[in-house]
């Protein structure tokens, strides 16, 4: 050999990833290192309550819908509801007409 030839070292190829995949693709929990244990447990918990979310989001719709279709199927009430709408528009007839009034639009424009 010459000594101007650099050396020649068999070595061994080492994969690393020591995580087994399923037949489906999914990681195999049991192979995986502590913190990706941990992030697995964290993303089933964050899925969870993102469901649990959705849950009550859907139950709080349709206890919100039964109330409103109860009280508007009362009436009562849907009278009153009436005489109250009836109430705000000439309350704010008379609001828009104070308003056009001088002396407010000095204050107004201040």
């Amino acid at each position: 050999m010459d000594n101007n030839d650099p050396k020649v070292i068999d070595a061994q190829i080492v994969d690393d990833t020591s995580t087994e995949t399923t037949q489906s693709g999914d990681i195999n929990p049991s192979d995986t290192s502590p913190s990706a244990d941990s992030l697995l447990s964290l993303t089933g918990l964050i899925q969870n309550y993102i469901a649990g979310i959705d849950r009550a989001r859907k139950e709080l719709t349709e206890h919100r819908q039964l109330l409103t279709d109860s009280f508007m199927n009362d009436e009562a009430y849907r009278l009153e509801e009436e005489k109250v709408k009836a109430a705000t528009k000439v309350r704010n007839q008379v609001k828009q007409q104070i308003l056009k009034q001088p002396q407010l639009w000095l204050c107004l424009k201040k």
